[in-house]
């Protein structure tokens, strides 16, 4: 049981921890070489040109708690975080900033999903819209 609870207190705390973390993050118990080896397969295999020069899109994840969509959103983000270079910044919608997003797009509730400051969707967020979005995005890179 100690074993579990560690584990539990050294995951992510927070959306951003959980979905910025990169890709290719290599496990601890691989020492030196090894994992020089295995980051350099894991580079060679996916796209050689795109894994280099690809940049991370900025989603701004407007959150509020208690907020049952925002928690779906949440979770979608973290099922398309291994498939996409995004970098998610959550922010809650009492602080100033998230303040100032709603109003700038006259959001009426959250959670509010921005890709790269662009507004993209609020309320329930659709998976299919939120895939296309960001495939266009890493396309035009």
């Amino acid at each position: 049981m100690k074993r579990s609870r560690d584990k539990r207190e050294s995951e992510p705390t927070s959306m951003a921890d959980r979905v910025s973390r990169p890709r290719n993050q290599l496990s601890s118990n691989q020492d030196g070489q090894e994992a020089l080896v295995a980051l350099e397969q894991q580079t060679s295999t996916s796209h050689p040109t795109t894994a280099v020069t690809r940049r991370e899109i900025t989603v701004t994840f407007v959150t509020n708690s208690g907020c049952h969509y925002c928690h779906e959103a949440a979770l979608l983000l973290e099922d398309l975080a291994p498939r996409f270079p995004i970098l998610v910044e959550e922010v809650l919608l009492t602080s100033p900033r998230g303040g100032d997003i709603a109003v700038k797009f006259r959001i009426p509730f959250p959670p509010v999903i921005l890709l790269d400051g662009d507004y993209h969707a609020h309320g329930r967020i659709s998976e299919r819209k939120l895939t296309k979005a960001l495939t266009r995005l890493v396309e035009a890179q």
